[in-house]
């Protein structure tokens, strides 16, 4: 029967996975459990309602854009919950997307195909975004390579790309609210800024303190300082006070009655555990601003 449909609508395209084009009609057809997809120019309503009654319309759905086992298991996840997929040991990061028209999604996704490296996973959480997990190795990808694609999408396809690189996490129950923040970060920058296209924790925690009430800060910030410091105060102290002496390091040592070597290695660690760069002036902001909460949370205990 397939074959038949191919002879009458010769554009027709039949395969083992969903068409996800939005200028398709795609079936999906129970016997061969193959998918029809038929442009919409060349076929009517009447067509259109005839193939529904032997085969099933499918409506344009976030999940059937996910074809691979692991794009799956982690739409699953980030969606509706359960267990992450294994990373084998490696910490992962979520690099947040969103493009300004669904209608340009097929050209980004090759984009991001022949951009991005074998460990990472692309993930679509609606039509015009997603996130893509990053393993964390030796070639992460870098804020300016992440620059050159959004300069390539916007030269050879004509539109513009949003991304927020996030921070590395290990993977635990902890992940899906780390994602979660992070995606409200996104949101609310773009929002502020929508003629920006690259954002990081450094640029997008300072806009979330000046906009957001008391009520939502709060919880953001306790989660923040949480997973920065495990309520650790020797290393808040620490950090709060390198910060406060304007990064100097030997004079935060004797203040703290620490070998300068020793301190730098805590502060050294620290920038590796959380993946933000205190030592750039955005970063050192966001933290302090924790810092601060915390100092405040503990001296009420």
């Amino acid at each position: 029967m397939l074959e038949k449909i191919k002879s009458i609508f010769r554009n027709a395209i039949i395969q083992d996975t969903p068409i996800t084009n939005p200028t398709f009609y795609c079936f999906f057809d129970e016997l061969s459990k193959s998918y029809i997809a038929i442009p919409k120019e060349d076929i009517n309503h009447r067509e259109k309602q005839l193939l529904e009654t032997f085969f099933i319309l499918i409506e344009p759905s976030n999940h059937l854009l996910n074809h691979s086992a692991i794009e799956q298991q982690w739409y699953k996840f980030l969606t509706e919950g359960g267990d992450p997929p294994s990373t084998e040991g490696n910490r992962i990061r979520f690099i947040h997307f969103s493009i300004r028209d669904k209608s340009n999604r097929d050209n980004f996704k090759e984009t991001l195909k022949s951009f991005f490296q074998d460990h990472m996973t692309i993930v679509w959480l609606r039509e015009n975004s997603g996130v893509i997990i990053e393993k964390e190795t030796e070639e992460i990808l870098l804020p300016d390579d992440v620059l050159s694609l959004t300069e390539a999408v916007l030269s050879d396809f004509y539109f513009s790309v949003d991304f927020y690189l996030g921070r590395f996490y290990h993977v635990s129950t902890l992940l899906k609210d780390h994602f979660s923040r992070e995606e409200q970060y996104f949101y609310l920058s773009r929002k502020i800024l929508p003629q920006t296209h690259i954002f990081t924790f450094e640029t997008a925690f300072p806009l979330t303190i000046v906009t957001m009430d008391g009520n939502e800060l709060i919880p953001i910030l306790r989660a923040e300082w949480e997973d920065l410091f495990q309520n650790d105060r020797e290393q808040l102290e620490t950090i709060k006070l390198y910060l406060e002496n304007n990064l100097n390091t030997s004079l935060t040592a004797k203040k703290l009655f620490l070998h300068r070597n020793s301190l730098q290695y805590r502060i050294d660690k620290f920038v590796e555990r959380s993946s933000i760069d205190i030592k750039e002036f955005k970063g050192a902001i966001s933290v302090y601003f924790i810092c601060i909460f915390a100092e405040t949370v503990l001296s009420d205990r």
